[in-house]
């Protein structure tokens, strides 16, 4: 899948629109700006006649750090062409084979080698602007791409692997400009498309096949010319160095069967609605949103389930999903935000799961919910990035991290008859590690609300998952800190003031 849904945006880069003139040797240029930017040395035989070059032989190589090893890619021909009007066309076979190289000696002593065959049809190609600022324009239609050849690993001489992608086409704008910092914007749209991964290891076959509804992704991002260090990152997001994506897909579907000795071992499918994702990396950090309409998931009934003691085939259905995380990264002299936040509605498993260890319905089967919304000042005081420096600097520095506030906007858990709600506000002081024992002491106030506990103990009980001597202590424990209602809801409040002082529901406990 990834080498499917990039290579439109990779081809992108050998695409059109119009403004100035521009030939065939600034889009070279071009190109291998980003290339250099990217760490990639290229190589290429180039032909000039007339107003068309001829590329050939052109291979993209990339060193693996501290002389690990090194990764190349070879690519089909190309031809470009200075058109008239000041654009340049430029054109790929209709059957293209991409190599793909790996000598790492650490790890094998061979190379391990594949390649790609990718035949695609009505593919237009224009490159058009200014020396510098060049826009490719990029349109195929249907298109197929598959593995021809593979040479991995010695113990996996024996396996045989298939990969095989059917495209229902795509169209690319994306705009390169020359600068200290390398700026790439594009937009592209890939129509419908199937991919399925197949291995045979003799006495079992495996296929995995999925279905992706048409997808449209915007892209933004800035690379330093002079390239960046994979294993110190810091100095190039410091200087400007950032990637943002944005991808809207209309479905998922996909299927997973595992055979064995001729019999199904392990089937199991899924299928998601619309769903649209957000991936950022930059000095503010690694951030990941996602939204998505729901999927659901049904797991046959096969020699697997049955060695799980899992009785019949396992439906499990999830509604509207979100997530938000936002990880800092680098080292600051201020709190940088760090935030996790996950959710689900309506999650329903399948009765024969729930007949597994409830076979009376004593639990409430209503659908879960979840909500968990956690937000974090922090202050990094090592470089987690530079990934050789870091040992050193966890040795030197008794505090990586600190804490200095944490917001609880939501912490809220719904399902088997009973709820838990939690929100809260804290903010800590570093300076002071001795109110709290060497913890930083924390100021602010948090409340909770929970129903149903008591009844959910009590089918617990029922189904012997507890026995009555450990529902008793946890029944202790909540009629310490939590106020009930007499209906079955149960509050508390925590609070904690400047002077260390925490109040309870209002009474002070410390």
């Amino acid at each position: 899948m990834t080498y499917c849904i990039a290579l439109p945006a990779t081809l992108a880069i050998f695409g059109t629109p119009a403004i100035a003139d521009i030939t065939s040797d600034d889009v070279w240029a071009n190109q291998n700006a980003l290339y250099t930017a990217f760490g990639l040395q290229v190589s290429a035989d180039r032909i000039r006649e007339g107003s068309t070059v001829f590329i050939n032989d052109m291979v993209m190589t990339y060193a693996l750090p501290m002389g690990f090893g090194e990764i190349s890619i070879s690519v089909p021909p190309m031809t470009m062409v200075d058109e008239p009007d000041g654009t340049v066309t430029m054109t790929l076979p209709k059957s293209m084979d991409y190599t793909l190289a790996a000598t790492i000696p650490m790890v094998e002593p061979e190379p391990i080698q594949a390649t790609m065959n990718l035949q695609q049809s009505n593919m237009r190609m224009t490159a058009s602007g200014e020396p510098g600022v060049i826009t490719y324009d990029s349109v195929a239609g249907v298109g197929t791409a598959s593995l021809t050849s593979a040479s991995m690993f010695p113990d996996l001489a024996e396996m045989v692997f298939g990969f095989t992608v059917n495209s229902g086409g795509y169209t690319v704008v994306s705009t390169v400009t020359e600068g200290e910092m390398i700026a790439v914007t594009t937009e592209y749209v890939v129509e419908p498309m199937t991919y399925e991964f197949m291995s045979d290891f003799g006495e079992g076959q495996s296929t995995d096949t999925n279905t992706i509804g048409r997808t449209q992704v915007s892209t933004n991002s800035a690379i330093p010319a002079e390239g960046f260090d994979l294993l110190n990152l810091a100095p190039a997001l410091r200087a400007g160095m950032f990637m943002q994506s944005t991808q809207t897909t209309e479905s998922v579907q996909a299927e997973h069967v595992t055979m064995a000795n001729g019999q199904v071992f392990m089937a199991l499918a899924h299928q998601c609605g619309p769903a649209t994702y957000n991936f950022g990396l930059s000095d503010q950090g690694l951030v990941f949103a996602g939204i998505g309409d729901g999927c659901e998931i049904s797991v046959q009934e096969t020699q697997a389930t049955q060695i799980a003691g899992i009785p019949g085939e396992i439906d499990i259905v999830v509604g509207a999903t979100v997530a938000d995380i936002i990880v800092p990264l680098l080292k600051s002299d201020t709190a940088q935000t760090a935030r996790y936040h996950i959710g689900f509605d309506d999650l329903t498993v399948s009765e024969n799961t729930w007949a597994m260890f409830d076979p009376d319905q004593v639990l409430s089967r209503d659908p879960m919910d979840m909500n968990i919304d956690l937000s974090a000042g922090l202050t990094y005081n090592v470089e987690w990035l530079d990934f050789l420096n870091i040992e050193n600097e966890l040795m030197i520095q008794q505090t990586p991290v600190e804490l200095h506030d944490l917001r609880i906007d939501a912490f809220d858990i719904a399902g088997t008859g009973a709820s838990l709600a939690t929100t809260g506000a804290f903010a800590f002081d570093m300076t002071d590690l001795d109110t709290f024992d060497g913890m930083p002491r924390p100021t602010g106030a948090a409340g909770m609300t929970v129903t149903g506990a008591h009844a959910l103990l009590d089918n617990l009980i029922a189904l012997d998952l507890l026995n009555s001597d450990d529902v008793f202590g946890m029944r202790m424990g909540l009629g310490m800190f939590t106020r009930d209602d007499g209906n079955g809801t149960l509050t508390t409040s925590v609070e904690i003031d400047d002077a260390g002082s925490v109040r309870v529901n209002g009474e002070r406990v410390r």
